[in-house]
This record gives C-alpha cells, sequence and structure tokens, in this order.
C-alpha cells in the first residue's frame, strides 16, 4: 500500500475518533441523560481541546510529519484518558450507561479507544526511521 493511502486511511480514523468526540452528549451536556443542562466550561472545553488536538494530528500525518503527528496525537489519547477518568469519578458508571441503547455508547467509547491506538502503533515506524 502507498504511503499516500495510508496517510489518507490515518487521517479517516482520526477524523471518526474526532466525530465520536463531537457527538459524545457529554461533549456539551452536564450528564448523557439530561441535554438540557449544559456542560460546564471545562468539560466542553477539553472535549473541544480534544477534537483540536485530533484534528491536528491529521493534519500532520496528511503532511507526513510522522513524529509531531504522534506527539499531539499522544497529547490527545492523554486528554481523553484524563477527561473520561474525571468524568467517570464524578458519575461513575452511569458516565458510559445512558439512555436507551447504553451497550452501543460502550462500544462506541471502546471502538474510538482502539482506533487512537491503531493510529499510534501504525505512526511508531516513523519514530524508528526519524532516529536512525
Amino acid at each position: 500500500m502507498s504511503t499516500q493511502i495510508q496517510r489518507i486511511l490515518l487521517s479517516i480514523g482520526v477524523a471518526l475518533v474526532a466525530l465520536s468526540v463531537l457527538t459524545d452528549p457529554y461533549t456539551f451536556h452536564l450528564t448523557g441523560s439530561d441535554a438540557f443542562v449544559a456542560a460546564p466550561l471545562w468539560q466542553s472545553g477539553l472535549a473541544l481541546l480534544e477534537i483540536v488536538l485530533l484534528l491536528g494530528g491529521a493534519a500532520l500525518v496528511l503532511r507526513d510529519v510522522g513524529r509531531p503527528a504522534f506527539v499531539v496525537l499522544l497529547a490527545d489519547v492523554l486528554c481523553a484518558v484524563t477527561l473520561n477518568a474525571i468524568l467517570t469519578h464524578r458519575d461513575g458508571v452511569s458516565r458510559f450507561i445512558w439512555g436507551i441503547g447504553a451497550e452501543r455508547h460502550v462500544r462506541d467509547v471502546a471502538v474510538a479507544f482502539g482506533l487512537r491506538v491503531l493510529v499510534l502503533m501504525a505512526l511508531a515506524p516513523a519514530l524508528k526511521r526519524r532516529a536512525v
């Protein structure tokens, strides 16, 4: 597979993760089950920071800048883990289980984290290439 196609596929994967963050009810609402109460500024701010990091990482991947893309996307993973840890500490497991179709939301979060790991693994060879 050509490197250009790989970069495009990686960028599509990152864009899908950004879309999952954007559609997560916790991005703009206090809880997943209450769409009438806005999220605190820090909660929406961290989610939007995560989206900016993802889009920045996708742009770096498209420009074939492996090491900075890896660092930016690793920062996104740390941001996502931190945000989810804070929300889980605040709301318990109801962070992931809300409304009808709770299993689907849990699966969406797991798939988004899986995509993050796959993208980082795909970018890891770029770190070795630069180091030699």
